[in-house]
């Protein structure tokens, strides 16, 4: 029993869980950022057939304004896992050269 390695060895597997819960956070962003965009093209044409032109820039701008939101809470999620991914890395490296831990010990 060597307890550095055991602490490695769970620190490298929080990162990972960590990582997997980034990327699955970021692709909801993503998803959700399209989808509004989707939604705001569709209201523009109903608002332009209807003449509600002066709401629907009301909307719209609130509607950016949350676009904006989802968008650099997605660039900010794409950099903690890359961030994540290069830390996991050296952590990996390091466990392969210090304790010979392969792949299958680190799941």
């Amino acid at each position: 029993d060597n307890p550095l390695l055991d602490q490695a060895m769970d620190a490298f597997k929080q990162a990972s869980h960590l990582e997997r819960s980034l990327k699955r956070s970021e692709s909801a962003v993503s998803k959700q950022t399209k989808e509004l965009k989707t939604e705001l093209a569709k209201a523009k044409a109903t608002a332009k057939r209807t003449g509600q032109s002066a709401y629907f820039r009301k909307e719209e701008n609130l509607d950016k304004a949350l676009m904006r939101d989802a968008e650099r809470e997605t660039r900010r999620d794409k950099r903690l896992v890359a961030q994540a991914e290069t830390e996991m890395k050296g952590d990996k490296k390091f466990l392969e050269q210090a304790y010979h831990i392969s792949d299958r010990d680190l799941r």
